[in-house]
């Protein structure tokens, strides 16, 4: 097994460490993409570099990650619910990734919470979540819900469980609908 170390990603002001190992659903770079999937372009020395794309809700903000993602975490912390108004913000995390922003660079925002490395970036027209980069650029985070294109990895696991919300139990048991359920 591979085990690699990353901080806790700004959830915590512990220093507690969360080993990560990449985990693919049949797709890795070098095999076959659809159009639905992220781009393979050659990087000139005959190798490939996948590309992922991505935006914000109102479409001023769009931006390129080339690079693999390495983790995939869905975070349960206090900070990462407010952040997202939901049960958990769902993290793509890399080390070795670039992100490139292709247009309205001028509409993004940056809130380190209280300077704890607790780091969000968001649109400040539609206050969609964005990518954003920490530890002095060595780690590159990238909300999954902003990419355009497939998510690559499945996530590795739910982290700050302990700290969820009262209502995020049994949640696989509530009825699904594919769009507003029916009125009665």
């Amino acid at each position: 097994m591979n085990w690699e170390w990353f901080p806790t990603f700004g959830c915590s002001t512990s220093n507690r460490r969360i080993p990560h190992e990449p985990v693919f659903f049949g797709k890795r770079p070098g095999k076959a993409f659809s159009s639905t999937d992220q781009v393979m372009e050659t990087n000139g020395t005959g190798g490939y570099v996948v590309k992922h794309s991505g935006a914000c809700l109102c479409g001023r903000v769009r931006f390129e990650v080339d690079g693999v993602f390495e983790s995939f975490y869905l975070c349960h912390c206090e900070r990462c619910r407010k952040d997202t108004g939901s049960a958990h913000a769902a993290n793509l995390f890399s080390a070795s990734a670039r992100l490139r922003w292709l247009s309205g660079e001028g509409c993004i925002r940056t809130f380190d919470f209280n300077s704890t490395g607790h780091v969000r970036s968001f649109c400040t027209v539609c206050g969609s979540a964005l990518p954003n980069v920490q530890m002095d650029g060595a780690l590159l985070v990238v909300p999954a819900g902003s990419l355009d294109t497939d998510v690559p990895i499945q996530p590795q696991g739910h982290i700050y469980c302990s700290r969820k919300a009262n209502w995020d139990t049994a949640l696989e048991a509530v009825p699904r609908f594919e769009e507003l359920p029916e009125e009665e």
